[in-house]
């Protein structure tokens, strides 16, 4: 019995479930609530290229993605920086409703 390879559509769904439930479950609360919910309104319209920047996103350490969300530690210098800037604006209307 030969296993055919997966189709893209189901490629590309498994991997918008497993950027979801990362973007989740980061270990912190706060990141849970802010990266989760960009992921959760966002994650179906970013393009590849956005999806790879938040792969990238998420291996960024807890500490130091939830300082710079809040503006309190400098943007990473790679091609993630514009998502994390929008994920930073996402953030900030949680604030503000805080």
């Amino acid at each position: 019995m030969s296993r055919s390879a997966p189709d893209a559509d189901s490629t590309a769904a498994h991997r918008l479930r497993k950027l979801a439930f990362r973007a989740g479950h980061r270990g912190i609360r706060e990141l849970d609530i802010l990266v989760g919910g960009f992921a959760n309104r966002y994650l179906e319209s970013l393009t590849p290229e956005e999806l790879d920047q938040l792969e990238a996103v998420l291996h960024i350490p807890d500490q130091t993605l939830y300082a710079m969300l809040r503006g309190e530690a400098g943007l990473p210098t790679g091609p993630e920086a514009a998502l994390v800037r929008r994920i930073a604006a996402f953030a900030a209307t949680r604030f503000q409703a805080a």
